[in-house]
């Protein structure tokens, strides 16, 4: 599941060990998405996953 602490840290939202490699993540993100044109006019919506039942119990 996706770390809570994600909502408001972006080390924890890419997953990044520390300042140096937040900012490579970020630059390949920002690569990735040129590639597509996904890096300006994008509308995001913010979602939420909620775990009702778990099939492990």
């Amino acid at each position: 599941m996706f770390p809570a602490e994600a909502i408001t840290d972006l080390k924890a939202f890419f997953g990044a060990t520390d300042d140096d490699d937040l900012q490579h993540r970020l630059s390949r993100m920002l690569s990735s998405t040129t590639a597509f044109g996904a890096n300006e006019n994008i509308d995001t919506v913010p979602t939420s996953r909620y775990v009702l039942k778990t099939p492990f119990r």
